[in-house]
C-alpha cells in the first residue's frame, strides 16, 4: 500500500508549523538578537544628535551646476532634493547628484600625498615633504624647458579658480590646456566666425527643432525651461528632436526621430542635409548672401555640398533619401538648434564633422537669434594683482607633443573622460612628470608621479559652471555641507606654497566676481528658499549679494543681443576645408589592421570615466544590468552569431593595440558589426581595494589623433576559461 500527501494535507501541515513557530519565542528572540547585531556593526554610519538644518547649495559633480536643498542633522547631511523652479536645473537632480555626498567616504579616497619612487613603488610621503617635491620638479621644468613646458590641465576652465591659474601660470611662461567638455563644440562655432565674437550658448527653450548629433539630449543636459521643455514638462509644445547616433542611446529610444547612423558618418549626412538646403532654396538667402564669405567661387560650400546628393548619403550613412529630406525641411522651417555631440566617454566628433554640423546653423540663419545660437554676456574681466600676464588657455590637442615636463592635473570632474595616451603623448618622453590634484584614485593617478588629496565638492566653495544650453551667464555657489578632511588641500594653497606668490584664495576670488556683478546691474538673483527671482537691483549693496549667494541664490544675467558676423561656412582652419572636401574619399584601413567590427566607446553622463561611483549606485550597477558598466559588451544577435558568440559568453576585444576582456550583451537594437562598451565605471570607482588595468576601452591608447576616438577598428576572440 504506498503513501499519498494530497495538497490539502500538505497546505495544513505547513500552516500548523507556522503556527506552532509563531506561537514558540524562539524565532522571535533570534530577530531580536538579529535586529540588535546588525544596528551595532562597526562600519555603520552613526549621525550625530542634534539639530535639523536645512540649507540650500548647488552640486559641483559635474558642470551643470543643479540647485540642491540639503538637510542636516547636528551638522552632518541626511537627505538632498532638487529645488523647484531653479533656473538651471527645474528641481530636476540627477542619481549622482542624489548620492554624492557619500562620495567623502568612498573607499577610493585618497588620505595621504603619494609619490612614486625611483624603484617604481607609490608610497605616502608627508605633506611638506611633498610640496617641496613639486618645487623641485617645478624648478627643472622651467630650466630645462621653454614657453609651455609647465602647464595645467583645468576640466572647468571658465571659473575664478581658472583665472588664478592662468595668472600663477602666466609668471611661469606656462599654458592653462582645457580639458574635454561638453560644450567644447562651441568653439568650432566660434572660429567660424569673423571678428570679436561673444560667448555663446544654444537657446533650446526656443527652438522649434533640435538637431542633435549624438548629445545626451534626454539624459540630463536639458537645464531649466529647456529641459522642461525637451521633456514635455512645460505646457507649451515641446520642440521636435531628431537624434543622430549609432548607440541605442535613451535619448535615441525615446527622441521623436532616431537615425541610426553607419558609424562615423555625421560629417556625410551633415553635408547631404545641406545639400537639400542649398539645391532647394531653403537656407536664409538674405543672411547668406551678406555674410557667407566662402559659399560660391571654386572649392567654395556650394561646390562641395552638390557632390553629397541624397542619394549618395544614404549609400554611406544607411539613412534613407526620403527621412534626410524630410529632416533637411523640417529644419528648415523654424529655429532650430544643431548639437555636435560630446559623448562622456566616446568624445567628441571630428573637427570637420562638428564644422559641417555648425555650417547648418549659419545656413539657417539660426546664430543670433533666438531658438537657436544667442550670446551670453560675460561679467567684465577681474584683475588680478601682480604683474604677470594671463597664461594663454588652449586645447589639449593644441599643445605641441611632448612639450609639458610638468602637468599639474585639477582633479575636478569635468564630465568627460579621456584617454590617457593624449596626455602622455603631450608629455616629454624623458622628463615628463605629473601631479595629480584629486579627492579620489583615478586613471590618471595611475600615470601621476606625485598625487596630493584634495576635497570633495560637498566640502569645499566653489563655483558652478554655465551649461551648454544655457543663453544668459550665470553664477552660483557649491557651498559645502560637509567638513573638509584635515589631509585634503585646495589647489590655490598648493600652488601659493609651491611658489611662495600670493596666490587669492577661492573666496577672495569669488567674492570679487559677485561685486563685479553687483555694480554691473544686470540680470537677476534666484531665492531657491522662496522659489522665486527678484532683479539684482533690488540688493542694495554687494555684501547683500554675496549673502545671498552664499544662502544658495543663483545669479542669471540678461539675455544680450547679437547679430551674426560673417562667415566661413567650411571654417578658417585650411586643414579641416581639406577634410572636407575629402571626406567622400574611402578611408584605408588603420595600420593595416584587419578588423572585423568597430568598438564604439561611450559613458553614461553621470558616471563617465573613472570617477567613484556613490555606495548606492554602485550597488545598482553591479547588481542589475539597467545600466552596463566597463564589464559588458553589447552586439546585435546578427553580429553575435556571425562571430559564434552567446549572450553571457566571455569576449576578448582587442585593438591594433591591446585587448580587454568583457561578456557579451545582445541587443537587437544594436547595429550590425558594432560593438559598445560603456567607458566606466571601472573596478575601482566601486571602491575595489585595487584597480585592474585595462578594464577598460579607454586604458587602451587606440585613438589616432587628439580629436576623435568614437569609431575604433576592433576584433572579438573567444575567451578560453
Amino acid at each position: 500500500m504506498g503513501f499519498s500527501v494530497k495538497r490539502r494535507d500538505f497546505l495544513g501541515l505547513i500552516g500548523g508549523g507556522a503556527i506552532g513557530a509563531a506561537l514558540s519565542p524562539a524565532p522571535w528572540k533570534s530577530l531580536d538578537d538579529v535586529a540588535i547585531w546588525t544596528q551595532n556593526w562597526s562600519w555603520k554610519p552613526r549621525l550625530p544628535r542634534g539639530p535639523v538644518e536645512v540649507a540650500f547649495t548647488h552640486c559641483g559633480l559635474c558642470p551643470a551646476g543643479c540647485g540642491l536643498k540639503v538637510r542636516s542633522v547636528g551638522g552632518s547631511p541626511v537627505s538632498v532634493h532638487g529645488v523647484p523652479g531653479h533656473p538651471l536645473s527645474a528641481g530636476f537632480v540627477c542619481a549622482l547628484g542624489l548620492a554624492g555626498r557619500y562620495l567623502s567616504y568612498h573607499p577610493s579616497r585618497i588620505v595621504e600625498p603619494t609619490v612614486v619612487g625611483t624603484d617604481g613603488q607609490r608610497r605616502g610621503i608627508p605633506f611638506k615633504a611633498a610640496v617641496r617635491q613639486l618645487g623641485k620638479w617645478l624648478d627643472e621644468a622651467r630650466s630645462g624647458g621653454g614657453h609651455g613646458s609647465v602647464a595645467i590641465l583645468d576640466n572647468r576652465p571658465d571659473r575664478m579658480r581658472s583665472l588664478a591659474y592662468r595668472k600663477w601660470l602666466g609668471a611661469l611662461d606656462g599654458v592653462h590646456v582645457k580639458g574635454l567638455r561638453e560644450d567644447a563644440p562651441i568653439n568650432r562655432l566660434r572660429a567660424m566666425l569673423d571678428g570679436q565674437v561673444p560667448e555663446l550658448g544654444l537657446d533650446i527653450a526656443r527652438a522649434r527643432t533640435v538637431l542633435s548629433f549624438g548629445a545626451p539630449v534626454l539624459e540630463g543636459l536639458g537645464s531649466g525651461e529647456a529641459g522642461s521643455r525637451l521633456r514635455g514638462r512645460s505646457g507649451t509644445e515641446k520642440p521636435y528632436i531628431v537624434q543622430i547616433e549609432t548607440r541605442p542611446s535613451r535619448t535615441a529610444h525615446s527622441a521623436d526621430l532616431w537615425l541610426r547612423i553607419a558609424p562615423g558618418t555625421e560629417t556625410v549626412l551633415a553635408l547631404g542635409l545641406a545639400n537639400i538646403l542649398v539645391s532647394e532654396g531653403l537656407y536664409d538667402k538674405e543672411i547668406i548672401g551678406r555674410t557667407a564669405l566662402d559659399l560660391d567661387g571654386p572649392g567654395g560650400y556650394r561646390e562641395l555640398v552638390a557632390r553629397f546628393s541624397p542619394k549618395q548619403v544614404a549609400r554611406i550613412t544607411g539613412i534613407d533619401a526620403a527621412t534626410i529630406k524630410k529632416v533637411a525641411r523640417r529644419f528648415a522651417s523654424g529655429p532650430a538648434v544643431v548639437i555636435p555631440g560630446v559623448d562622456p566617454g566616446g568624445g567628441p566628433l571630428s573637427p570637420e564633422a562638428q564644422t559641417a554640423a555648425f555650417s547648418l546653423s549659419l545656413l539657417n540663419g539660426d546664430v543670433g537669434r533666438p531658438g537657436g545660437v544667442v550670446a551670453r554676456r560675460v561679467s567684465e574681466t577681474i584683475q588680478l594683482p601682480g604683474t604677470a600676464q594671463l597664461a594663454n588657455t588652449v586645447e589639449l590637442a593644441d599643445v605641441p607633443d611632448g612639450s609639458i615636463r610638468l602637468l599639474i592635473a585639477d582633479g575636478i570632474a569635468g564630465g568627460c573622460a579621456m584617454p590617457t595616451s593624449l596626455l602622455k603623448r603631450k608629455l616629454n618622453p624623458s622628463e615628463g612628470r605629473v601631479v595629480s590634484l584629486s579627492p579620489f584614485e583615478r586613471s590618471a593617478m595611475h600615470e601621476a608621479d606625485l598625487v596630493l588629496p584634495s576635497t570633495t565638492p560637498f566640502e569645499s566653495i566653489d563655483e558652478t559652471g554655465v551649461p551648454i544650453d544655457s543663453p544668459v551667464d550665470s553664477m552660483g555657489l557649491t557651498v559645502p555641507s560637509m567638513r573638509a578632511p584635515d589631509y585634503s588641500v585646495d589647489s590655490l594653497h598648493v600652488l601659493s606654497m609651491v611658489t611662495k606668490s600670493n596666490v587669492p584664495k577661492i573666496t577672495e576670488l569669488l567674492r570679487s566676481r559677485s561685486d563685479r556683478i553687483h555694480a554691473g546691474g544686470r540680470g537677476s538673483v534666484f531665492d531657491p528658499s522662496k522659489g522665486e527671482s527678484a532683479p539684482i537691483t533690488e540688493f542694495k549693496t554687494a555684501g547683500h549679494l554675496w549673502r545671498a549667494l552664499l544662502d544658495g541664490g543663483l545669479w542669471t544675467d540678461s539675455s544680450a543681443t547679437f547679430t551674426c558676423p560673417p562667415f566661413r561656412l567650411m571654417g578658417a582652419d585650411a586643414a579641416i576645408r581639406d577634410r572636407l572636401h575629402k571626406v567622400l574619399e574611402q578611408p584605408s584601413t588603420a595600420d593595416g589592421w584587419a578588423h572585423e567590427l568597430v568598438l564604439m566607446p561611450f559613458g553614461w553622463r553621470d558616471a563617465p570615466g573613472d570617477g567613484p561611483l556613490p555606495p548606492v549606485m554602485a550597488k545598482l550597477f553591479r547588481e542589475t544590468r539597467l545600466r552596463l558598466d566597463s564589464r559588458f559588451a553589447t552586439i546585435c544577435p546578427g553580429t553575435a552569431k556571425d562571430l559564434g558568440f552567446a549572450e553571457g559568453d566571455k569576449a576578448s576585444i582587442k585593438t591594433s593595440l591591446g585587448s580587454i576582456t568583457v561578456e557579451v550583451v545582445l541587443d537587437p537594437a544594436v547595429a550590425n558589426g558594432v560593438v559598445h562598451v560603456a567607458v566606466g565605471p571601472s573596478t575601482g570607482a566601486f571602491g575595489d581595494a585595487t584597480r585592474e588595468k585595462g578594464d577598460q576601452p579607454l586604458d587602451l591608447p587606440s585613438c589616432k589623433n587628439d580629436d576623435c576616438w568614437r569609431v575604433i577598428p576592433a576584433k572579438m576572440l573567444e575567451v578560453v576559461s
